[in-house]
């Protein structure tokens, strides 16, 4: 509750990195982002765009709480599946996708700062933390800065993601050069893991 106390007062719009968090689940910030990559079926290899990921970031540790990979763009039931990850063991979620790893890091937020988005707002969402006692913040519309942990965290992520079969690069330019679409050869699933 003091996150959310601390975000109603008129001080609450400071400079990015200002955002502290004193504790684990504190506040969680959650964001979007397409990935700098092509993925193709793993049915007939043949190419199906470029994956959204769905993160939410822990702000008191940077753990990664939870993700979700999709080729769709995301929606209501994103989010819930996001927060089913993130409350839950990953193990078996891990055993399923053939990642051999342990990751502790899960639990319910205290409060969830979000991007100013539509799936965001939905009634779901809304409903499900009322439920649950997740306080929703919401971000400026326009302003990724006020998001900063969460966006830095994407930005490092497709910094990793160069190098990788069928990168696009963040810019339009030298898009001819890569040839994303000739080079792309992994699937969602190897993607995810």
């Amino acid at each position: 509750m003091d996150a959310l106390k601390r975000a109603a007062l008129p001080d609450a719009l400071k400079v990015p990195g200002s955002l502290v968090a004193k504790y684990p689940l504190e506040i969680v910030q959650v964001a979007h982002t397409q990935a700098d990559v092509l993925l193709v079926s793993e049915y007939d290899s043949r190419m199906i765009g470029r994956p959204w990921l769905t993160i939410a970031l822990d702000v008191a540790t940077r753990c990664v709480l939870s993700f979700y990979v999709s080729i769709d763009r995301p929606g209501a039931a994103t989010m819930g599946l996001l927060m089913t990850r993130a409350a839950l063991c990953k193990r078996s979620w891990l055993e399923k996708i053939e990642v051999d790893a342990e990751w502790l890091m899960r639990g319910i937020p205290q409060v969830l700062h979000l991007e100013n988005v539509a799936e965001f707002k939905s009634w779901a969402l809304r409903s499900d933390c009322r439920e649950y006692g997740i306080h929703l913040m919401y971000r400026p519309v326009r302003r990724p800065h006020f998001g900063g942990h969460i966006e830095r965290f994407n930005r490092t992520l497709m910094e990793r993601v160069r190098g990788l079969p069928g990168e696009t690069g963040s810019s339009p330019k030298g898009c001819k050069a890569r040839q994303s679409e000739k080079t792309a050869a992994l699937t969602p699933r190897e993607f995810e893991q």
